[in-house]
């Protein structure tokens, strides 16, 4: 059995992003596989790999079913929603919404019975009503559904699922970060901070001065936590403008938050502070839901007891990068 299949009028793909499965049924003419190139080194081979014995099953992420809506108004999914976050991405805009729909869970009132709506639309208006994508969704993720007008945007597409996956995997203690990934001695370090404070310049400075440093991913890096308390990462379809997108997972060395400063000092933060650091990286738009941001916080918790996050104050300068490599991997603090 192989991981796309097809019959008369549609089509399945399921992909494997860190180590849990997303599947998507679609029409057959969104050529879905074809148009998400990123996604293509991701591809799920488990179940080929389950009919010969060789590999054990995977969880899920999600389980998508993409259908074309002639609108894509909240009002016909959720009758008193509730916003949780407008945001711009970077072909649109988004607003979140959640409500409690029975239908989910019987109105029984547990977890799967709590529904979420996102609409992504054009950031051109004349393109909205024809682009525009809405997604519903529950906490168990097993039956979203994804409706788009006949004009499917595929940059909102890629952008909505990031959404769906940042969700449902975080279940699972395993999320897209904002950072930029680098593997160094064999474990990943990443570079955390705001837009413009220099991830991606320190990054390339760690693959031109530190020998043998390699990049994994330039934006969303998948972190995940072992039942036994080890962190690793794993590279994502969602790397922004690196395009770097890398199907392998490595055991994270450290994170470091950048620091634009006027000279270059490194130090291993406390608790508190490494708290502070990782909760900005994890997914914003998710924070302000209380279910998410409990999963949230209970795996930074468990994060920062098994790896070192530090603070590097630095210029835009190499040496920066050698400083960083020196006392995370020798101990030359």
């Amino acid at each position: 059995m192989h991981s796309v299949s097809t019959d008369k009028r549609v089509s399945r793909v399921t992909y494997n992003i860190g180590g849990l499965l997303t599947e998507i049924v679609y029409p057959e003419q969104l050529l879905i596989p074809e148009r998400l190139k990123s996604f293509k080194p991701f591809i799920d081979k488990t179940e080929e790999e389950i009919t010969t014995g060789n590999a054990p099953r995977c969880k899920t992420a999600a389980r998508i079913v993409m259908k074309e809506a002639e609108t894509l108004n909240r009002q016909n999914s959720l009758s008193s929603p509730f916003l949780l976050s407008t945001f711009e991405t970077e072909s649109g805009v988004c607003s979140l919404y959640r409500e409690e729909i029975p239908a989910y869970g019987g109105g029984t009132g547990n977890e799967s019975n709590t529904g979420y709506l996102f609409i992504t639309n054009h950031k051109d208006t004349e393109k909205e009503n024809r682009s525009g994508i809405r997604v519903t969704m529950n906490r168990e993720n097993k039956d979203v559904i994804c409706e788009y007008k006949e004009q499917l945007s595929y940059a909102n597409l890629v952008f909505s699922l990031w959404m769906i996956y940042a969700f449902g995997a975080i279940k699972s203690q395993t999320v897209p970060i904002h950072s930029s990934a680098v593997i160094s001695d064999g474990k990943a370090v990443l570079f955390l901070g705001e837009s413009g404070t220099g991830k991606s310049t320190q990054a390339s400075f760690w693959m031109d001065k530190i020998t043998g440093t390699i990049p994994l991913n330039d934006d969303s890096p998948v972190v995940t936590l072992s039942d036994r308390g080890e962190v690793y990462t794993c590279g994502s379809p969602w790397s922004g403008k690196g395009k770097i997108y890398i199907n392998k997972k490595y055991p994270v060395a450290a994170f470091v938050r950048i620091e634009q400063h006027s000279g270059e000092e490194i130090v291993r933060m406390g608790k508190l502070e490494a708290f502070a650091a990782l909760y900005p990286s994890f997914p914003p738009q998710f924070i302000k839901d209380e279910w998410f941001e409990d999963k949230a916080c209970a795996m930074i918790s468990e994060i920062i007891k098994a790896v070192p996050i530090y603070r590097l104050r630095c210029r835009a300068v190499p040496e920066s990068a050698i400083l960083a490599h020196s006392v995370i991997f020798e101990n030359k603090d």
